[in-house]
């Protein structure tokens, strides 16, 4: 597995290192090794997460209902904004030292609503060209929903992950998005740059494809 970066990864001896007095001040907690990185994206309980079961089931039939009545783009529109303002929210509140946390009912909206190419893929360009980080908000959907709901976020918070030369948990975020959903292809790009040591630096950057 190759991880990205390393030779700015040396660990500092001593629990005062400027690595971690950086991260302090910054309202960050900084995680010491690839245990407490996994941790991180450790997913609740398999019972909690069940419970959200016939939330995600609501949300499924909201999906089919609206493109039954041909307002799949109308609904499409309005839970990307949602999602976006969600994630710029978190972003902003964990350097502001709070703890937004999500309802049930957000969680299973988004969840489902990244099941959806169109609206994943506009939130990856986000990420990809830095308009958006996100990561705090895909970390606290993957952690809380059932697989393979789970896939989607886990794979944009590799994602930004990776583009920030975070490698390592790049490769953590793609390994649970493969194993909650062995046939995601998103996620099985992120994980061919991080086998063949593409720089994130370097590579292009993503592009919408251009309308006939």
């Amino acid at each position: 597995m190759v991880v990205l970066r390393l030779r700015r990864g040396r660990e500092i001896p001593g629990d005062a290192s400027p690595a971690a007095a950086a991260a302090t001040y910054a309202g960050l907690v900084a995680l010491s090794d690839r245990d407490e990185l996994r941790a991180a994206l450790d997913p609740d309980d398999d019972a909690t997460r069940a419970l959200l079961e016939p939330l995600l089931a609501e949300q499924e039939h909201a999906v089919v209902a609206a493109a039954l009545s041909g307002r799949p783009e109308r609904r499409q529109r309005s839970v990307k904004r949602a999602i976006f303002a969600a994630a710029r929210e978190a972003d902003e509140s964990l350097f502001l030292g709070g703890s937004g946390v999500l309802s049930d009912e957000q969680v299973c909206r988004f969840a489902t609503a990244l099941g959806e190419t169109p609206v994943r893929d506009s939130l990856w360009l986000a990420v990809d060209q830095r308009r958006l980080d996100g990561r705090v908000l895909w970390r606290e959907i993957a952690r809380r929903v059932p697989s393979p709901y789970d896939a989607a976020p886990l794979f944009l918070f590799g994602w930004a992950s990776w583009r920030d030369g975070d490698g390592v948990s790049a490769s953590i975020a793609v390994e649970r998005a493969l194993t909650s959903d062995p046939g995601y292809t998103a996620a099985e790009l992120l994980g061919g740059a991080l086998m063949h040591g593409l720089d994130p630096r370097r590579t292009p950057r993503l592009r919408m494809p251009r309308s006939a």
